[in-house]
């Protein structure tokens, strides 16, 4: 079973859940700037949940797929008898949420893809391998965190000496061992629902940061393309982390969608 977190637990079994799961080596303490807000505008149940290889849940060794952490989150989700979602996942999470939303399409309200992709490109994979080798090599977290942090963000984040340091706090901070990096690394680069998004049926929000050099925005206009019912959204001054650049209007599109 994964660790996760409750918010406002629903009073009755039709509540709708949203459920947030961060990318790689992320945990679900990532969303905890959204969520103050968010919380601020509705009473809403709220689950989060550690993916396999981070945060407080299991880091075994070995190959994950994004399929099996998929069903991991699944096994949460009927566990707490949960009916219905709205589904929202970032970057590697967003890659587990469209596994969910193809394999148990009963229970999704709606989903929200950030900055994310059916398939990954070399430009992506080579960040991932990178931050991998820089953690297998025993190279400092402060300094990887500096090494990779304009990846992740834009100019007028890193400008701010105070959201800087946070970015790099959660780095230095993260449990994540190396077991748990290379399992969702392996997950990241294997990953690939080109010929399954059709599948995906539900009313579906993508978002990409205009910014964002990781996950290239033009990931987010293929899924638009082949995804039925979405719609494509591009959150301007963002890069990556959108989550954490642009938290007041990720707020307002998610809870307006």
């Amino acid at each position: 079973m994964l660790s996760y977190k409750i918010y406002n637990p629903a009073k009755n079994s039709n509540d709708v859940y949203w459920i947030f799961i961060a990318g790689f080596t992320g945990t679900y303490a990532v969303w905890y700037p959204l969520l103050d807000i968010m919380l601020k505008q509705q009473n809403i149940p709220i689950l989060l949940i550690d993916n396999l290889g981070a945060g407080t849940s299991e880091q075994p060794k070995g190959k994950y797929s994004t399929k099996h952490m998929s069903e991991l989150v699944i096994d949460v989700i009927k566990h707490l008898e949960i009916s219905k979602i709205n589904l929202i996942g970032h970057s590697m999470g967003g890659c587990i949420a469209q596994h969910i939303a193809i394999t148990n399409p009963e229970k999704i309200n709606k989903l929200f893809l950030l900055s994310t992709a059916s398939k990954f490109d070399q430009v992506t994979n080579s960040f991932l391998i990178s931050r991998y080798e820089l953690m297998s090599a025993g190279i400092d977290k402060s300094l990887i965190a500096k090494a990779t942090l304009p990846s992740l963000f834009n100019k007028n984040f890193l400008e701010d000496p105070n959201k800087t340091q946070m970015a790099i706090n959660r780095v230095v901070e993260n449990p994540q061992v190396l077991d748990g990096l290379h399992g969702q690394l392996h997950a990241c680069i294997t990953h690939n629902t080109n010929s399954l998004i059709e599948r995906i049926k539900c009313n579906t929000c993508i978002i990409s940061g205009d910014e964002d050099i990781l996950v290239n925005p033009s990931h987010s206009e293929y899924l638009k393309k082949y995804i039925p019912n979405s719609n494509l959204n591009i959150i301007k001054n963002a890069a990556h982390m959108i989550q954490l650049e642009q938290t007041d209007n990720l707020s307002k599109l998610l809870l307006e969608f």
